[in-house]
C-alpha cells in the first residue's frame, strides 16, 4: 500500500477520533490522551512515516 503526504489539520482530526486532544498550539501541535503525549508538525505536507513523539 502506497501512502501520499498529509496535512497536520488531517493527522489532528485522526487523532481526535481516537481519544487524543490538543493541549497545545503554536509551531507544533501538541495532543495528549492522559497517557501519552504527541507533537505534530503544523506543514501541509507531512510525511505519513513519519513517527509522532
Amino acid at each position: 500500500m502506497l501512502f501520499t503526504d498529509i496535512s497536520s489539520d488531517r493527522a489532528v482530526n485522526a487523532f481526535s477520533k481516537v481519544g487524543f486532544r490538543v493541549i497545545k498550539q503554536g509551531k507544533h501541535i501538541g495532543m495528549s490522551d492522559g497517557k501519552r503525549r504527541i507533537t505534530i508538525p503544523r506543514h501541509k505536507r507531512i510525511n505519513p512515516y513519519t513517527w509522532f513523539i
